[in-house]
C-alpha cells in the first residue's frame, strides 16, 4: 500500500482542502447519479474486491488518467469532497495497517472517516463508504486544466 513511486494523497489536495474524485461507470449515463455502496459486489468488476472485504464501498480514482483498462469506455463522473473526510493509509498516522485489508477498512469507517485512500501499486484509489452524488464530466482535458495548480509568479 505504500509504493514510494506513487504520489501521496496530499499531492491531490486542492488549495481549499478538497480533493476531486473520479469514478467511471460502464452502465450509468445520466448527468447526475448517486453512487450507493450497498450495490457493492453486484458487478463482475467488484466481485474480487468483495472477496477481500464485504464492507460496502464505492471506488474512486484520484487521477483521471489512472484507471483500470476495462473502464476506458465508461462514463466519467466526478465529485469533490473534503480531504479531511478521507483517511490516508499511505501515511497511516493511526497505525491501522495490518495484513487484513478488510479489518483495516472497517476500522477506518468506525473512526468516522467517510473514505480511505491507498494505492494499488499502479494508481491512487479512494474507497468511499457512504452514498455520494457525482456529476458527469464530459471534458477530461478541461478537468485536467481546472485541477492544475495555478502558475507561480514569474513563470
Amino acid at each position: 500500500m505504500n509504493d514510494p513511486d506513487h504520489p501521496w494523497m496530499d499531492d491531490k489536495v486542492r488549495n481549499d482542502g478538497s480533493i476531486v474524485l473520479h469514478h467511471y461507470s460502464p452502465h450509468a449515463t445520466d448527468d447526475r447519479v448517486t453512487l450507493d455502496p450497498s450495490r457493492f459486489g453486484q458487478h463482475s468488476f467488484t466481485n474480487n474486491d468483495a472477496k477481500v472485504s464485504k464492507l460496502p464501498r464505492v471506488f474512486f480514482y484520484t487521477d483521471p488518467a489512472e484507471r483500470e483498462h476495462n473502464l476506458f469506455d465508461g462514463t466519467h463522473y466526478v465529485t469533490k469532497v473534503p480531504a479531511s473526510d478521507i483517511y490516508d493509509l499511505r501515511k497511516d498516522e493511526r497505525s491501522l495497517v495490518h495484513s487484513d485489508l478488510g479489518r483495516v477498512l472497517s476500522h477506518v469507517k468506525s473512526l468516522g472517516y467517510k473514505g480511505v485512500y491507498y494505492n494499488t501499486g499502479r494508481m491512487g484509489v479512494v474507497n468511499w463508504f457512504h452514498p455520494i452524488d457525482v456529476v458527469k464530466h464530459e471534458e477530461p482535458a478541461k478537468l485536467a486544466r481546472d485541477l492544475s495548480p495555478p502558475p507561480t509568479p514569474g513563470d
